[in-house]
């Protein structure tokens, strides 16, 4: 019931948020300050925004990978890792994370890990993380920005360009095949 009520307050404060646009100060421990940080088309993004015939978020800004990195910097701040958006996702209901030791023991204890697939990148601040994720349990956002795309300041490897996304619809963390195609964007501030 608790988890339930949680997640109603979620969704109203994100549904508060977008109908205002970006929120200015982002919280990296709450899910619902960081998700409704999405960067909207205004005369600051305007030049990093790349047209997408979508309906999503209707006045979202959709970059590319390396305009995301560009424009996230030219506010003094940064995307969220993959790493951090899957401690995001486990708040909102997914496995998440086990690092790669604590895998192997739970896979040699004979516990059932097959949900759990193998993360390797490397962020911006060429750190190289490894890790084990589920997205298993995932509760997508309400509304329409529960249906995007959205980047992550890491890479498969470093300057390929192709970047890595978190999905809100259901969780995923993946990387991108094709350069050019656009997802959403939301800086943080902070670690």
């Amino acid at each position: 019931m608790n988890g339930e009520i949680m997640l109603k307050q979620f969704i109203s404060i994100l549904a508060i948020s977008l109908i205002f646009g970006n929120a200015q100060a982002v919280d990296l421990h709450d899910p619902a300050s960081i998700l409704s940080g999405t960067v909207m088309r205004d005369t600051t993004s305007e030049k990093y925004c790349t047209p997408v015939n979508s309906r999503l978020l209707g006045n979202a800004c959709y970059m590319t990978y390396s305009k995301a990195i560009d424009y996230c910097a030219s506010q003094a701040k940064r995307l969220l890792t993959a790493k951090e958006f899957a401690q995001l996702s486990s708040q909102l209901g997914s496995k998440g994370i086990l690092e790669e030791k604590e895998y192997q023991q739970k896979k040699n204890a004979g516990e059932n890990v097959t949900s759990y697939y193998r993360i390797r990148v490397q962020n911006t601040d060429d750190l190289i993380e490894v890790f084990y994720y589920s997205y298993a349990g995932y509760i997508r956002p309400a509304g329409e920005l529960g249906k995007n795309w959205i980047w992550s300041s890491s890479d498969l490897a470093i300057h390929s360009g192709r970047g890595i996304k978190f999905s809100a619809y259901d969780g995923r963390i993946d990387f991108n095949e094709y350069p050019s195609n656009p997802a959403t964007v939301i800086c943080v501030s902070g670690i």
